[in-house]
């Protein structure tokens, strides 16, 4: 979706230049140059060079064109989405490009209409990079739902169109501090509900509101309902080698802890056999539970303030539980030890594989530590 807002604001800007007089040759020789190879590092998705080159596109251009001018629009909207789009700068981006898109804002309103597809990706775009910024001003500004407001006026309520743009602002805010939870999750279950009944059950689309709902239903501790919608997100998941594909070793994760929460053990070994067939056998230093609960702090050692660790090894067998454990050592009191037994019985591994088939991995250790909070 960026992408495509990428490429319509530089097709504006190409379609319609204007340049100063003659004395400005040299300036105009430079912004064309810019600008043509910004063109280059979008058709190549380069990042950063698009970045670098959106940038000098807009200084180069503002020396040859008005900057209240539609053309400016553009390239200052090109120059913040660039920015917001280059994961090689880190997070850092979001907060230099929010103050760009700021900019960009009511220029883009100005030359392209407040009522414009235009200006419904901008604020989009700037719900996005508002992550950084303090609750208030998310709050305050609130372009999620100015964003939201205006694809149901443009689009219809009831759009695939409008749903991408549910599925963006609510996802964006539901991963992020300090937006109001009660929009994200109402524009998250309305593109749900327009997915599946406009693209159906296997779409991505679908799926990936699905995996959101999970997330967001999981936090809550409702972990029937969270089950519910990462099974969904795996019906659109399966059988995808690219990106959906670690969406999909994700809800099964997901799943192994729902399904545990929930006393289905069974239930979450299918989930644990999935993500085992799909990765290759690691060191027994690097192998670590898919489900784990921290053991419960014995009240005798919290009274008298005591801390201390435990060593346990076990197997971990074909289907992902713990078996023959065996305690290596104790520090502080032998109280933390049963605790300590009691939670490894419960953790859930993702199987290792040996020529397509799941296999027992002895010497697996964990560690414990018992340290009194505050």
């Amino acid at each position: 979706m960026k992408f495509i807002t990428l490429l319509l604001a530089g097709s504006l800007m190409a379609s319609s230049l204007v340049y100063g007089n003659d004395e400005a040759a040299q300036a105009k020789s430079k912004f064309k140059a810019a600008y043509k190879k910004y063109k280059e590092c979008v058709a190549a998705q380069d990042v950063q060079c698009t970045a670098e080159q959106a940038e000098l596109a807009f200084k180069q251009g503002v020396k040859v064109i008005p900057l209240d001018s539609k053309n400016a629009a553009a390239l200052l909207y090109n120059y913040g989405l660039a920015v917001l789009n280059d994961t090689t700068r880190g997070p850092k981006r979001s907060v230099e490009a929010y103050k760009l898109l700021e900019q960009a804002l009511p220029l883009n309103e100005k030359h392209f209409g407040k009522d414009s597809p235009q200006v419904l990706a901008l604020l989009t775009d700037l719900t996005s990079a508002q992550v950084y910024e303090k609750d208030s001003e998310k709050n305050k500004k609130r372009y999620w739902q100015q964003a939201v407001e205006l694809s149901e006026k443009i689009n219809g309520d009831a759009s695939i169109e409008h749903a991408m743009v549910l599925m963006e602002t609510g996802s964006v805010m539901m991963n992020s501090h300090g937006y109001d939870i009660y929009f994200a999750k109402r524009y998250l279950n309305d593109a749900y509900d327009i997915f599946r009944k406009e693209l159906g059950d296997t779409h991505p689309y679908t799926g990936f509101v699905a995996f959101n709902l999970g997330k967001y239903k999981m936090a809550q501790g409702k972990n029937r309902s969270a089950t519910d919608y990462f099974e969904q997100a795996l019906v659109a998941f399966e059988g995808d080698d690219g990106y959906r594909n670690r969406y999909s070793l994700t809800a099964h994760g997901f799943l192994v802890q729902t399904y545990e929460s929930l006393g289905k053990s069974d239930e979450a070994t299918e989930h644990c056999l999935a993500i085992g067939k799909s990765q290759p056998p690691v060191a027994n230093d690097e192998y670590y539970p898919l489900f784990k609960q921290a053991p419960a702090y014995p009240e005798a050692a919290a009274r008298s303030k005591q801390e201390g660790t435990v060593i346990y090894e076990y197997t971990v067998t074909e289907q992902g539980f713990t078996k023959d454990h065996k305690l290596i050592e104790w520090t502080g009191s032998k109280l933390f030890v049963e605790p300590s037994l009691e939670a490894v019985k419960k953790f859930r591994y993702a199987p290792q594989f040996v020529d397509g088939k799941p296999v027992p991995v002895q010497g697996v250790r964990n560690r414990f530590n018992f340290v009194m909070g505050g």
